[in-house]
């Protein structure tokens, strides 16, 4: 007769009124795990006053990072100096506002607004395969020497894909590029 509190509740059939509501199970989206990633959608602008967006201050996003087993230039295959000295780099460069990292003077940042032209077709059709997004550009970041940093700069944001160690993705003509 007594109430015990080891047992469940249950929704009694008889009592009228709405059932609890079920709670939806959690799926990672496809493009997080690894070995899975279908078409990301890219996320458009929001900031339409460019003097507005060149004073602020650059973040890094990992939305969009490429972890596909077959990528060439997976951040997860990234070496433990190189993993050191891209976290310095990044957080060197978020001190900078959006408008100083796009100044030729300083030489970091680059946009590729035809992606299409690139002299290595690979990365142009990952990008096609993995990847849904307005327009044909890219963009990267130069960190040391050869190596690079590319991905999606939308508003004050920088969606990394791929981190190129050898300068393989854009190679340069020039010497030590």
């Amino acid at each position: 007769m007594g109430h015990n509190s080891s047992t469940k509740k249950r929704h009694p059939k008889h009592v009228k009124g709405p059932k609890p509501e079920k709670v939806p199970k959690y799926e990672v989206p496809k493009y997080v795990q690894a070995g899975s990633i279908s078409k990301t959608k890219v996320p458009k602008a929001e900031i339409d006053n460019i003097d507005e967006l060149n004073e602020m201050k650059i973040i890094f996003r990992f939305d969009l990072v490429d972890l596909e087993p077959d990528c060439p230039w997976s951040l997860a295959k990234m070496s433990e100096s190189d993993h050191a000295e891209f976290l310095k780099k990044l957080k060197q460069f978020e001190y900078s506002k959006v408008g100083e990292l796009k100044s030729p003077r300083l030489g970091s940042f680059k946009t590729y607004h035809d992606f299409s032209k690139c002299p290595n077709q690979d990365p142009v059709e990952r990008l096609g395969k993995y990847y849904e997004f307005e327009g044909d550009s890219i963009a990267r970041f130069r960190l040391s020497g050869k190596k690079r940093l590319y991905g999606f700069l939308i508003d004050n944001g920088f969606h990394i894909v791929w981190w190129d160690p050898e300068h393989e993705i854009w190679p340069s003509k020039k010497k030590h590029t």
